[in-house]
């Protein structure tokens, strides 16, 4: 894997469609999972999902998991304040395209709920049903703080297992 390339795009490339089949998924919340020695708690990332990018990334490239989450977790904010704006000027089109790329890169780390949101919001955008859309968005950022929250462990534990992240990871994220 080259470091020249979005770590988003290699994932796209390693998986087979590039994105989540959101409308398969339950559309009333949070993924479920229970698991060995859990109860039944609701999580913010797949783990399967997640675990698959755990075994992609392998010994081969240490960084990539990390920079991945770390490209993540910096550009939700700024998608999300994307998003507004464009909803604010009626940009449809640009809505569209912001909420398909974070329901992509959400789908790709396991962040369903977020997926699920993304596509509503597109969704609401087509209709043109901007009060729907402001508040899919206000759903949105609450979904992504737990995300960020188990994002950043699961990330502090890719660290501590590998070390540090290389300068050019750094740079990336």
């Amino acid at each position: 894997m080259g470091s020249c390339c979005d770590p988003f795009d290699q994932v796209r490339r390693h998986t087979r469609s590039g994105s989540v089949p959101v409308s398969s998924r339950d559309n009333n919340g949070p993924i479920q999972h229970r698991g060995v020695g859990s109860t039944n708690e609701e999580v913010a990332i797949d783990p399967l999902i997640f675990n698959g990018l755990r075994e992609l990334a392998g010994d081969e490239a240490p960084d990539f998991l990390i920079t991945l989450v770390g490209r993540f977790l910096k550009d939700v904010p700024e998608s999300l304040e994307q998003m507004r704006q464009a909803t604010v000027r009626g940009n449809l089109h640009e809505l569209a395209r912001l909420a398909h790329r974070l329901k992509g890169s959400a789908g790709n780390l396991g962040a369903l709920g977020m997926a699920r949101l993304c596509e509503q919001i597109r969704a609401a955008g087509e209709a043109a049903a901007f009060e729907r859309v402001s508040a899919l968005l206000d759903e949105l950022e609450q979904e992504f703080e737990p995300v960020r929250a188990q994002l950043s462990r699961e990330a502090a534990g890719a660290e501590n297992i590998q070390g540090p992240p290389s300068e050019k990871s750094r740079e990336a994220a």
